[in-house]
């Protein structure tokens, strides 16, 4: 039999005002028919994943899956209640704000994660700037942006220890009225681990290209 779980209730926050996708900026997107700025899907998501750790704590967090799909907009400084039941194993999870079903979910805890290999995903260069929006410009494969610079910037912010002073550091500090101190610390770390990586990645993807334009330079002016 299906089963209700607790309703998780937040006032959305549009943490990406300044981002150069202007969709999430209010005049902008006023412009466009929306009422404001379009709090990001990633933070959507994050309000849908609390029903999932609530109920399966850090087990979820090391080997949970999680499908989700965006309807419609949410709106910074609006309430958005993430509902959910269970039903055989499965979190069946919906958005509601401004009466409006926003996105809907599911969550599972496979009892081992899944076996992912990193050589089925294509290796792309990363573009510097966003384009028009166009068919073109969303061919599968492309990036939407380097994020390298985001990366450092939230690295910088984690070892000199002020990233409770931004607002990624804020909504973990909301985290800790909601999951247990050893959850929000695996956020933490995740949150580390992730940001270290995608710039390791991103430096060994710049050397690589310095190393094939040297070695063009070198084989352009050898000497006879």
């Amino acid at each position: 039999m299906p089963n209700r779980l607790e309703t998780y209730r937040v006032e959305a926050y549009n943490t990406a005002k300044q981002s150069e996708n202007k969709m999430h900026d209010d005049t902008v997107a006023r412009r466009f028919g929306f009422s404001g700025g379009l709090v990001p899907g990633v933070d959507v998501f994050a309000y849908m994943m609390h029903v999932p750790v609530a109920r399966w704590g850090r087990d979820f967090l090391s080997r949970g899956l999680v499908e989700a799909r965006f309807i419609k907009p949410v709106y910074d400084g609006e309430t958005a209640d993430v509902d959910a039941t269970e039903h055989n194993g499965l979190l069946t999870i919906e958005v509601f704000s401004r009466t409006e079903l926003c996105a809907t979910g599911t969550a599972s805890l496979p009892a081992a994660a899944p076996v992912v290999s990193l050589n089925d995903f294509v290796e792309v260069a990363a573009i510097a700037e966003r384009k028009p929006v166009s068919p073109a410009a969303f061919e599968v494969g492309n990036w939407l942006g380097t994020g390298f610079d985001a990366d450092t910037e939230m690295l910088g912010l984690i070892n000199s220890g002020k990233l409770s002073d931004s607002p990624v550091g804020r909504y973990l500090l909301e985290l800790k009225q909601k999951f247990e101190g050893p959850v929000v610390a695996d956020l933490v770390c995740y949150l580390r681990l992730h940001t270290e990586l995608a710039r390791v990645e991103t430096q060994i993807d710049n050397l690589s290209r310095t190393r094939e334009i040297l070695a063009g330079l070198v084989e352009q002016y050898r000497v006879p």
